[in-house]
């Protein structure tokens, strides 16, 4: 290793046994079970030498570093680490869990490939939050590939690197619950820790190979965009409906301002509502010059802040998915925006928190009701909010902003001023309510009642009764 290598490999070690630590805390805290790591170890050598440890059935979760480093690098599970963690995720019974450490099937392996994406989704963002806090230069990690199987048969295949490939391995040992310990390793190969400039553009990531098979073919599988990592603040802003006045900037990662080259035309969808609103019906056709804009009136030319009534509703990526239902129910909206001390990480929709919480706390479910269902209501509001937010000027016209939401098949764009600070959202229920309604007035991602499961998550079970 060079001098530069050497120097960054030192820094690195340290930051990857501290995000093994917090990936651990997380996890504990998502699903309630108690999880640490209990013994860590460093290598430094050809990746053959990880031949031992994961010699059977291992899952392999490619990430893409951007930033100081800029590559791309891994996390190894081993086939104890692939079961019970995945295990845990998708909240299996223990008996199960056990049953299928000791067979070590790669059909049931296979069977997990969405939670082990999913787990590898979780470790990324762990490990991102700590590289961030700690890593000068660090940009971005994303999860690029997921690999389950055998992988010293084919290793250019499955790793995509031979055995003899010089790397820095970091290994961790993690104690879950009642389990024996299993293990993982964080994989970074020798070229990944050569620095290179904030501007050079990172490489473009290896073809995906079909997850447990080490003779699958390169068709890429959609990976889910890792969880956001947040600077930690001290005060929580869970029941906060505005954000201060002094925000600072969004992060960079977290959102995306769509600009709008001009002169640019319409899209169809927009012309076929030009062609609408032009079409005989009283007033919809009628400039827009003032804010708001006056009843009945549509110009497709008009700026999107004309449109917006609500500064948005502001909550904690560390509050709960429960808090996060009642602040919805609080304020009739549809869309949180997820952040501190306004600094955007994420939006929430409606949507987000039902797949957040397990179907069994729904009140025709009730019989079979357990625990484990009602602790789905504590997972944190980071693990499911979407990113990147899509974000668009004030002075945007709202021809534009149907385009970007047609665009990404998005119902809701987040407004950022000059200064990158919120100034507001807007959703297709604010475009339609300016289409229909007489009295001006914005729906702002309004529902006209709360839908009936935010009723049953807070039912209590009529019946306990446990389900394997």
């Amino acid at each position: 290793m060079t001098q530069q290598q050497t120097q960054l490999a030192a820094e690195l070690e340290g930051l990857t046994q501290r995000a093994f630590d917090a990936f651990c805390e997380d996890i504990a805290g998502m699903f309630d079970c108690s999880m640490q790591t209990t013994e860590q170890k460093i290598l430094r050598g050809n990746v053959g030498q990880l031949k031992k440890e994961f010699g059977k059935i291992t899952s392999i979760n490619t990430l893409q570093a951007q930033g100081v480093l800029n590559g791309q690098c891994a996390i190894w599970f081993d086939q104890a680490a692939l079961f019970i963690l995945s295990g845990i995720i998708v909240m299996l019974p223990e008996k199960r869990i056990q049953e299928q450490v000791k067979s070590g099937a790669l059909k049931d392996a296979q069977a997990l490939t969405d939670a082990i994406k999913e787990l590898g989704n979780l470790m990324t963002g762990s490990w991102d939050r700590i590289f961030r806090q700690s890593l000068a230069g660090h940009k971005h990690l994303k999860q690029v590939n997921v690999y389950i199987g055998q992988p010293w048969g084919n290793p250019k295949e499955s790793i995509q690197m031979e055995p003899d490939h010089e790397c820095l391995m970091i290994l961790s040992k993690i104690k879950v619950g009642a389990f024996e310990p299993v293990l993982c390793a964080a994989v970074f190969p020798v070229e990944i820790l050569e620095p290179k400039a904030a501007d050079e553009p990172a490489p473009a990531p290896k073809s995906e190979s079909q997850a447990g098979s080490d003779q699958a073919d390169k068709t890429p599988a959609p990976v889910s965009e890792p969880s956001p990592s947040a600077q930690q603040s001290p005060e929580p802003a869970a029941t906060d409906s505005t954000p201060p006045a002094n925000q600072p900037p969004a992060t960079e990662s977290a959102v995306q301002v769509e600009t709008i080259e001009q002169p640019a035309r319409p899209s169809p969808v927009s012309q076929a509502i030009e062609q609408l609103v032009g079409s005989g019906q009283p007033g919809l056709a009628v400039p827009c010059a003032t804010m708001p804009c006056p009843a009945g009136a549509l110009d497709l030319n008009c700026p999107v802040q004309n449109l917006v009534s609500t500064p948005g509703v502001w909550i904690d990526p560390d509050a709960s998915i429960q808090q996060a239902i009642l602040l919805m129910q609080q304020h009739n909206t549809s869309y949180l925006l997820a952040g501190k001390n306004g600094q955007l990480e994420g939006l929430l929709s409606r949507s987000d928190t039902a797949a957040a919480i397990s179907p069994y706390t729904k009140s025709v479910f009730a019989q079979y009701r357990r625990p484990q269902d009602d602790a789905t209501f504590q997972i944190r509001v980071k693990w499911f909010v979407s990113r990147p937010v899509r974000a668009i000027r004030p002075d945007t016209p709202l021809w534009a902003a149907i385009d970007i939401l047609c665009k990404y098949a998005i119902r809701c764009l987040v407004i950022l001023d000059s200064q990158q600070r919120v100034t507001g959202v807007i959703t297709v229920f604010d475009i339609f309510k300016k289409m229909l309604s007489t009295d001006g007035s914005s729906l702002a991602g309004q529902i006209s009642q709360p839908p009936p499961f935010l009723a049953d998550m807070t039912a209590q079970p009529t019946k306990a009764a446990a389900r394997e």
